[in-house]
């Protein structure tokens, strides 16, 4: 179909809705323009530049020139105090739609845009995916009209978009509930063939996740390298402290990035066995027998362990621990 020289921003999760509402525009002839909002949040992936480069890779692959926003210490602030409360975990999904849509608009002019495509579906969501909740987000974020939600638009009001004759209503879709089969045969019709599954993405809604989250809010840590250090580990409180041992190589890797002159980084010496990472700046003897217990129960051997131990001041030492502790010791401590 010929472009109707009328462009739309499109808000991308990297989900399978959001994806086709975009297409679904373009089939149209809207000139649509990709937006992804990265957060703290988005990814297990604790570098947020790898994110970002991975989500604007996929959506260049099927064809929706796409930008990349990373937002951070803004949605740090509204995960702390969020007006409109917590979802089932930690997920503060009323205002995550309103602080996004926001930002949408002020992106309208820079691009040129005439409105915003979602890839909301009504009923999918019971806190957030509502008629009512709908309409309430876009008033908050000072959007009425403007937001388009192909896949069940013609369920909801009218936009101005559809008022002002720049997309058709018959384009839109009617479909609701949690359901996932229209979408999969959409998908098939607009030739996607590659997709994340449905809430394959934020880690708030994780309750594993959400449950180290809280204890990150009780201490007021919830900064970037907090947030960047429960998302590797296992995690463990030495006398208060938050110790956190690796649990495989590429965690280890992370581990020593994000925390080397900022905590004790414990190696073993003599046998296979994770990197840790107890904050502070020292440690005192009794402490340090506690923790590295703790880390030599996840080496190969169980005895007889050599550790380095180096400190934020670059001082180091070895020490030797004489018996790991058993499982059920470590949960003691399990944090």
């Amino acid at each position: 179909m010929a472009e109707r020289n009328v462009k739309a921003l499109a808000l991308l999760s990297g989900g399978l809705d959001s994806t086709l509402s975009a297409l679904l525009m373009k089939k149209h002839g809207i000139e649509v323009k990709g937006i992804v909002f990265v957060t703290p949040f988005s990814s297990s992936e604790v570098d947020l530049g790898k994110v970002s480069e991975s989500k604007k890779a996929y959506y260049d692959s099927v064809g929706i020139d796409t930008d990349v926003y990373e937002v951070v210490d803004e949605y740090l602030e509204l995960v702390k105090n969020p007006p409109h409360g917590y979802g089932k975990q930690m997920n503060p999904c009323i205002d995550c739609k309103i602080l996004f849509l926001r930002k949408a608009k002020e992106l309208l002019d820079k691009y040129g845009a005439k409105f915003i495509i979602t890839g909301e579906v009504l009923g999918q969501r019971p806190m957030s995916q509502m008629v009512n909740a709908l309409l309430q987000i876009e008033k908050e974020a000072s959007v009425e009209g403007l937001v388009v939600r192909p896949l069940s638009g013609k369920l909801l009001p009218p936009t101005k978009p559809e008022l002002e004759g720049l997309i058709e209503r018959d384009w839109l879709l009617a479909i609701k509930g949690r359901g996932r089969n229209e979408q999969i045969k959409l998908a098939k019709e607009l030739g996607l063939q590659k997709f994340q599954q449905p809430a394959g993405g934020c880690l708030l809604t994780v309750p594993d996740f959400a449950a180290r989250l809280k204890k990150v809010l009780l201490r007021d840590e919830l900064d970037p390298f907090h947030v960047a250090l429960i998302k590797l580990g296992r995690h463990f409180f030495v006398k208060g402290t938050r110790l956190v041992v690796g649990r495989n190589e590429r965690e280890n890797h992370e581990l020593l990035k994000i925390t080397a002159g900022k905590s004790v980084i414990i190696e073993p010496l003599n046998t296979t066995g994770p990197l840790a990472s107890y904050e502070g700046k020292g440690v005192d003897e009794e402490t340090l027998k506690t923790i590295l217990r703790i880390v030599a129960r996840y080496c190969d051997k169980k005895e007889n362990i050599e550790f380095s131990v180096k400190f934020p001041s670059g001082e180091a030492f070895t020490h030797l621990v004489e018996k790991a502790f058993e499982p059920w010791e470590v949960e003691k401590f399990r944090g």
